[in-house]
């Protein structure tokens, strides 16, 4: 059975380690967080990141958020 490409949204305290487990178990996973950190902690652990939610978004079969903290809103 073929693995969905993801795409999740928020790369932060919970992001990190949800994507980190979905490469190890062998997803293709695109993501986006609005911090630039995020992003590159995200990258080291083989998330394909992106400049956009609609960029991240536009390669994956399946889409994943968690909550943004309310002063990003």
């Amino acid at each position: 059975m073929t693995k969905p490409t993801l795409a999740y949204i928020g790369l932060g305290l919970m992001g990190q380690p949800m994507t980190r487990h979905l490469v190890q178990r062998g997803y293709t996973v695109h993501g986006y967080d609005i911090l630039d950190a995020q992003r590159v902690l995200a990258e080291a652990h083989g998330v394909r990141v992106h400049s956009s939610v609609a960029e991240t978004v536009g390669h994956a079969e399946d889409r994943k958020s968690t909550r943004l903290n309310s002063s990003h809103i």
